[in-house]
């Protein structure tokens, strides 16, 4: 798939969602988040992306080592 492909097919998800959270009325229990679409969406998304971002900055401040680092003889 191309990126192109990629992201219209989250635009389609993320519509669809939105749609469907607008669409099902559900009786608000809890906090104001509750109330607003779309909310849990965004921070699922937002989530997502600090976890990656995390992930990658852990790899190169040290875990990922060049070839040269590894001793020669590996048991």
């Amino acid at each position: 798939m191309t990126t192109r492909q990629v992201l219209g097919a989250m635009t389609v998800c993320t519509v669809s969602l939105i749609a469907v959270e607008i669409v099902t009325v559900q009786e608000v229990h809890g906090g104001w988040w509750h109330r607003v679409t779309g909310f849990d969406l965004l921070i699922g998304f937002t989530g997502c992306l600090a976890l990656v971002w995390g992930a990658k900055a852990l790899g190169k401040l040290g875990l990922q080592r060049s070839e040269h680092e590894h001793p020669e003889t590996e048991p």
